[in-house]
């Protein structure tokens, strides 16, 4: 009767982790010829511009990279641009200029620019304009050029200068209202020795404003983070929010300052 012998199971884990040593040994051993990538990062301000600055801001960026890339021919570059509003979105993918954002929203308050161009000298830029998020990604085998294409973007942008909006303006805003709101509700009661009803309703006339101007009012369009306008922008139409906000403070003010008047003239002997 012939019996099997089963070798020891641990024979088998020495061999598997002994093969495993040559083959990771081998792998490590041979160098990597692939390009080592540089990258670069920036944030911007809030942003209110036209699609012709935009377009000349572009047109910078592909002239820089059409230089940066001019001797790397190994593949083929592409980019795109997105124009989106709170309705609709369009991709541009043909020449990227102003009479190609016509077809864009009237206002894109979220633009995204991708220019991809595998292994190159600036292989990767990604312009992202939105709301909250105003960030420049750019990526390449040449750290010179990646660095200066990175301060010029930063330059153009510094050149056209920040915008009264975004998510940490409006906060501000906020916090202003409700301090106002706050500040005539309690000058007008111990000022004027308003009776507890009056001030009673005067609490609750601020309060129903306030939660309107914060829940209903589109803030987010009056002063937004990133806005890329069709045709040409004044200082008005560049701050239409400040004039949609006074349209809106005034007439609720109006009858609190006419009220006050009228309790000054009856304390008036």
């Amino acid at each position: 009767m012939v019996q099997k012998i089963q070798a020891p199971i641990t024979k088998y884990i020495f061999s598997t982790i002994y093969i495993c040593l040559i083959y990771y040994g081998i792998l490590f051993a041979v160098p990597s010829y692939s390009a080592t990538e540089y990258s670069s990062k920036t944030s911007f301000c809030p942003i209110n511009i036209t699609y012709t600055e935009f377009s000349e801001i572009l047109k910078e960026i592909r002239h820089f990279t059409s230089n940066a890339n001019v001797n790397f021919k190994n593949s083929k570059a592409t980019e795109y641009v997105t124009l989106g509003d709170p309705d609709i979105r369009i991709r541009i993918e043909d020449e990227l200029n102003e009479s190609s954002f016509n077809q864009g929203p009237e206002i894109a308050y979220d633009v995204f620019y991708n220019y991809s161009y595998y292994d190159a000298p600036i292989s990767s830029i990604e312009l992202r304009l939105t709301d909250n998020i105003r960030d420049l990604s750019i990526s390449g085998s040449d750290k010179t050029q990646v660095n200066a294409l990175a301060s010029l973007i930063e330059d153009e942008f510094k050149d056209i200068g920040c915008a009264f909006g975004g998510i940490s303006y409006r906060l501000i805003l906020y916090i202003a209202l409700i301090i106002t709101a706050l500040v005539l509700y309690i000058y007008s009661t111990i000022k004027f020795s308003i009776s507890d009803r009056v001030s009673w309703l005067l609490y609750v006339v601020c309060s129903i404003f306030i939660m309107i101007m914060f829940n209903v009012l589109p803030w987010e369009l009056w002063f937004p983070g990133t806005a890329v306008r069709a045709g040409p922008v004044s200082f008005i139409d560049r701050h239409p929010e400040l004039l949609a906000l006074l349209s809106i403070i005034i007439p609720f003010l109006w009858p609190i300052v006419q009220y006050l008047k009228k309790i000054l003239s009856l304390k008036k002997p």
